[in-house]
């Protein structure tokens, strides 16, 4: 996420070199290759859990049910997997991974 506010006044405005602020971003590189858990939060599931009955397939049907292991990070990259499931565990035949970003320290229209 980066700011582009200038801290120039406007009289400098056109004299000045506009370069964004980073306000977050993970670079994901942990020393053992894992998910930094104070900046993401896996969402487990199907959506149930989190948006109650009409949350099923997450409100707009998908039919991945998703898991913390189907995201891993090495080599400074973070991997979501999607996976066809051959088991009836997951009634849509697929699993993959959902994040969402947590503790940003903030709100921002855009990032």
């Amino acid at each position: 996420v980066v700011d582009d506010a200038s801290d120039a006044s406007d009289a400098d405005a056109d004299d000045a070199v506009r370069c964004p602020s980073v306000l977050w971003s993970d670079e994901f590189d942990s020393p053992r290759d894992s998910l930094d858990l104070s900046k993401w939060e896996p969402m487990i599931g199907t959506g149930v859990d989190y948006y109650g009955p009409q949350g099923e397939g997450w409100g707009n049907d998908e039919l991945q049910h998703y898991l913390a292991e189907n995201a891993a990070v090495s080599n400074g990259t973070l991997k979501i997997v999607a996976r066809k499931e051959s088991t009836v565990r997951f009634s849509g035949g697929y699993t993959s991974a959902r994040l969402r970003t947590k503790n940003l320290g903030g709100e921002f229209l855009h990032g």
